[in-house]
This record gives C-alpha cells, structure tokens and sequence, in this order.
C-alpha cells in the first residue's frame, strides 16, 4: 500500500465529499503508525497545494479556511 511505503500525497474520489472524510479515517485506522493527522492532509493540504490554492488546505493565520466537527458512530468507527 503506498501509504505503508510513504509515498501517498493525495486520496481523491468522484464520490460525494463525504467519502474522502471517511477514506481519511480509513487509513489512519488501517495503516500503523500513519496517523490521523496524515491521513487528513492527503484530502486537504495536499490536494491543494497540487491544484495551486496555497491559501488553503490547513488552518493557519491568514488562511481561508472551513472547520467541521467530526464525530465517528456506528459501524465507521470499528
């Protein structure tokens, strides 16, 4: 898997946005030591920085920026 080998930059899907949230969650839960963290920035910071929108993509000072509260149930958090 790339993600174990450490050359995953970027999850990406046709699928409702929805799904990269939870292909997120996926690999930080599947591959060890990949982390949450990591896991969310190949559907955020990477994805952006490749489509050249440097003013997004992380949350930072002078950054645009949306949050969402996530909170895992039911069969997506086993």
């Amino acid at each position: 898997m790339l993600a174990r080998e450490g050359v995953l930059d970027i999850l990406a899907s046709d699928y409702p946005p929805a799904s990269l949230l939870m292909g997120a969650f996926d690999l930080a839960r599947r591959v060890e030591g990949y982390g949450l963290p990591a896991a969310l920035r190949t559907v955020t910071l990477h994805p952006a920085r490749a489509a050249g929108l440097n003013d997004r993509g992380q949350i930072a000072a002078g950054l645009r920026v949306d949050l969402a509260r996530i909170r895992m149930g039911g069969r997506a958090s086993r």
